[in-house]
């Protein structure tokens, strides 16, 4: 009830202040909001929380518990402690300063769970499992034309979950994977709502370590890439659903005027997936039974079917006409091929 309470909040604030609404600004304080919480809720705490945040308002809040503070942006977190013969506590921003997190991880027992496999050559940092079914595809489909950059191993790329790259945990698993020394290359969705939009913007942390590695060459390879479009499910062709499921479905008929490479097509709310279902009642084909790393893909949830079903059927021309939208004209290559160019340059300048 107190999550509900929180999300309901959140999105009347957002609604409000986009009506451009004289809002006033709250600020929520929460002692340890983990109590009496299930450890499932603690992410969808700190969701809702941090979408208060966004709506304009401020949040307070304290824990003591590793699997919370995990979770909460680097930028947001100060840490209090009172150094020994001091009299008063300190509080210090983690926002620029690697060491205050790193203080604040080892205290709070936030430890590093990336568990790379030996032999891997390079960390490829993700914001979800439905993208490294992607990014399979992708690499699967430029292998089998010959266009994969050399020396790239598709079996020794070690995928991470958690790419956003902005809380303690991704902090502490990258300070890892640098000291045993394996690149990092980092996709995160732009989250953009049109052409002209800045989307979100990146980690404080993960562009100061770019800008070292390419500016002088100091620490270890890394690169961050944003999409072009909204997310990485926004390159789908709803064609590759009429190949696969041989029928004429017509999502993109269905559908009408939208904007592929913007709208938020990831949703069950949204028109892709209503065409989508309405088409599947009508027609009466049936999606089949995937798998994807050892997880079968769940027909109920749209970016299971986009990512792990219909992106991965897209022949590489058509993900690359699907990019051409989206493409910079003065480019080498595709987006897509660029993504796994970037990761060939980070592994070689390693080797």
């Amino acid at each position: 009830m107190v999550l509900a309470f929180f999300q309901s909040e959140a999105e009347k604030k957002r609604a409000d202040r986009t009506e451009e609404q004289d809002v006033p600004t709250v600020i929520y304080a929460i002692e340890e909001p983990e109590t009496s919480q299930h450890p499932a809720f603690q992410r969808s705490i700190i969701q809702a929380f941090t979408a208060l945040a966004d709506a304009g308002d401020q949040v307070l809040l304290t824990t003591h518990v590793p699997g919370l503070a995990e979770l909460l942006p680097t930028s947001s977190i100060r840490y209090i402690d009172r150094p020994e013969g001091h009299h008063s506590p300190r509080i210090r921003s983690g926002k620029d300063d690697k060491q205050v997190l790193a203080e604040a991880a080892s205290s709070l027992g936030v430890y590093p769970t990336a568990d790379p496999r030996s032999g891997a050559q390079i960390a490829v940092w993700v914001e979800g499992k439905t993208d490294v079914w992607v990014l399979e595809a992708i690499a699967r489909a430029l292998d089998n034309a010959g266009r994969l950059p050399p020396g790239v191993d598709l079996d020794r790329i070690y995928y991470v979950i958690g790419g956003s790259g902005d809380n303690l945990k991704t902090f502490i698993n990258g300070e890892y994977l640098a000291l045993l020394g394996l690149p990092q290359f980092f996709l995160r969705d732009s989250d953009k709502n049109g052409p002209e939009d800045a989307g979100k913007p990146i980690p404080h942390d993960v562009r100061a370590r770019v800008d070292a590695w390419e500016t002088d060459g100091t620490g270890m390879p890394i690169a961050v890439c944003v999409t072009r479009k909204r997310e990485i499910e926004n390159y789908v062709d709803p064609i590759a659903l009429d190949r696969l499921c041989d029928c004429d479905a017509q999502i993109g008929h269905r559908v009408g005027e939208i904007d592929w490479d913007f709208t938020q097509i990831s949703r069950t709310n949204q028109p892709f997936w209503r065409a989508l279902c309405d088409a599947k009642a009508e027609i009466g084909f049936m999606i089949p039974d995937t798998v994807r790393r050892g997880e079968r893909v769940k027909h109920q949830e749209p970016k299971h079917v986009i990512c792990g079903v219909l992106i991965p059927e897209m022949t590489l021309e058509e993900l690359e006409q699907r990019c051409a939208s989206t493409d910079d004209p003065e480019a080498p290559s595709s987006e897509i091929e660029g993504w796994f160019a970037k990761i060939g340059e980070l592994i070689a300048a390693q080797a």
